[in-house]
């Protein structure tokens, strides 16, 4: 079209027969069906998403069970050098000091690995909570938890590229499908993190909040967006990654999910320096919403 988009048509073709039974000519019935392919491709897409959250959940489940028995087995291990230690100090029997190193190098492998179950435990709960896709429910939530969970999931997209900064502001929860928003802030973090691939860099997080919205800004210093592209960043199917890298509708879908909480999503960028994106969603975005 005009603005250089990709459209999709479906043509017709009919053949006109004169009096002879000849084709004279055809009459041809060309629909724009941009928009009814677009919906298919963001229904594709979600099944992609709830089959994967799905996969997530069960995979959670899984991991949990054995690391039950870990630290079960931790805490019993725990238990019995405590018990030995005892039995020393109460026979009078003196501990060597090749012995006394063996403890408490057995204390320290025994502490580092509760404090590495705890970091797969709150991973997972992280995982189920994130990938709850039968819970297509409005409740009341902190933002700030939102990104702190999200960040979790796709942290070994961002930990070997970039910094992440946090200035977390004192905001009320939000009445809002949290499993949406935290699919914006997935798609925002990964799309950050691929900007700032090429250099080691800083994402900013930063939320505040005044009488009627909460806002998030998500800010990276990576190479920011040209701008004859700035228009037709959350257009489905618009991308500049190169192919296998991304769908083109990750800020389509984060842009449809804040507009049906009556928010809105701003950008500012600069070529080799960086890009915002400021979320605001009002408290009352669909406080009144019909279940």
């Amino acid at each position: 079209d005009a603005h250089n988009t990709e459209r999709w048509v479906s043509t017709t073709k009919v053949p006109l027969h004169d009096s002879q039974g000849l084709v004279s000519g055809v009459v041809s019935l060309i629909q724009d069906v941009t928009e009814l392919h677009q919906s298919r491709e963001q229904l594709v897409q979600s099944d992609k998403l709830a089959a994967i959250g799905t996969l997530a959940a069960g995979v959670a489940h899984e991991i949990n069970n054995p690391i039950g028995f870990i630290n079960s087995n931790l805490n019993t291990m725990g238990k019995y050098i405590k018990k030995i230690i005892e039995y020393f100090e109460e026979n009078n029997i003196s501990i060597d000091d090749d012995l006394k190193d063996i403890i408490e190098d057995f204390h320290d492998a025994i502490k580092e690995s509760s404090e590495g179950t705890d970091r797969v435990k709150k991973i997972v709960a992280d995982l189920k909570s994130f990938s709850r896709v039968d819970k297509a429910e409005k409740e009341s939530v902190n933002l700030n938890d939102g990104l702190d969970t999200t960040l979790n999931i796709v942290w070994n997209e961002l930990k070997y590229n970039c910094k992440i900064e946090k200035d977390y502001g004192d905001i009320p929860d939000l009445y809002c499908y949290p499993n949406q928003i935290n699919q914006v802030f997935m798609n925002m973090l990964v799309n950050a993190g691929h900007a700032v691939y090429e250099k080691s860099g800083i994402i900013n997080l930063k939320t505040w909040a005044d009488e009627k919205n909460i806002y998030i800004s998500i800010k990276d210093n990576g190479k920011g967006i040209e701008k004859d592209n700035m228009a037709k960043i959350f257009e489905p199917f618009f991308t500049t990654k190169e192919v296998g890298k991304g769908t083109g509708l990750g800020l389509s879908l984060a842009f449809d999910i804040i507009k049906k909480h009556k928010g809105t999503i701003e950008v500012t960028s600069e070529v080799g320096q960086g890009t915002e994106f400021i979320i605001c969603l009002p408290f009352i975005g669909i406080e009144n919403e019909q279940a």
